[in-house]
């Protein structure tokens, strides 16, 4: 084997090359320890930010839409409609329960032979009793759906001229369907009606008035069909749940 003698002062070719290469080597290490991660750098930290910022938003955005079309497909989504003035469509001589000045009112336009309306009333009777203080909730006829609706429409005004109306209106549901005009004296007795007041009250002409303001305040609300209902100015057509009732009222509680 031949050896290889260094000479002092003097290299080899080959270890020139092996030492700027071991230089090299060594920069390289040198420059990967001092630089961090990209992840840990200003841009790096940023941009992570900026995703995870524009990743949260669009859950919420998908959240909101979706509420909002659960409670348009629900008839319940009351932004951006048409706001109805409340004081042309509530009527002190109309039948009504609940709070004055509570900071919800509540409009019903229904008809007693509507089979929508009927389903509107097992909900709004869970709502009287667990929203009542919060309430004002108005009855107003639209009888439109049968040709006997106005007979019981001013069965109803009748009833309720003495203090009867809500009983009157928990029979003609309970009956729906059944009564016809000659019904309507025999369950004026039955709910305790005096029927010498309540045959009065049918031939006067101030009873049919009271149905023709209901029905001139129905056309100020471009009402259609029954039920509709006016909430705080709010137009919600057809019947609701009480699921559906519960979401209008809390969401209105909070503003």
């Amino acid at each position: 084997m031949e050896k290889r003698t260094s000479v002092p002062g003097k290299f080899f070719v080959g270890d020139i090359g092996m030492w700027y290469n071991l230089k090299e080597f060594m920069e390289d290490v040198q420059l990967l320890k001092k630089k961090p991660s990209w992840y840990r750098r200003w841009w790096g930290i940023l941009l992570l930010s900026l995703f995870f910022l524009s990743f949260l938003l669009s859950i919420i955005i998908t959240y909101m839409g979706y509420t909002v079309y659960k409670q348009m497909r629900s008839g319940t989504y009351l932004e951006n409609k048409t706001q109805f003035e409340m004081n042309l469509l509530t009527d002190k001589l109309s039948p009504s329960w609940g709070t004055d000045g509570a900071p919800i009112t509540i409009v019903e336009f229904a008809d007693f032979n509507c089979s929508n309306s009927l389903q509107a009333v097992e909900p709004l009777n869970e709502i009287r009793q667990k929203y009542g203080d919060k309430i004002k909730f108005y009855w107003r006829n639209y009888p439109v759906v049968k040709e006997n609706s106005v007979e019981l429409a001013l069965a109803g005004v009748c009833a309720d001229r003495q203090g009867k109306f809500w009983e009157y209106h928990d029979i003609m549901f309970a009956r729906h369907g059944v009564v016809s005009i000659g019904d309507l004296e025999d369950i004026a007795k039955e709910i305790g009606l005096n029927i010498d007041k309540y045959r009065i009250c049918i031939n006067h002409s101030l009873s049919m008035s009271q149905l023709r303001k209901d029905f001139y305040a129905a056309q100020d609300g471009q009402v259609k069909g029954t039920p509709t209902f006016f909430i705080n100015g709010k137009k919600v057509e057809g019947a609701l749940s009480l699921e559906n009732w519960e979401e209008i009222i809390n969401t209105l509680m909070k503003k």
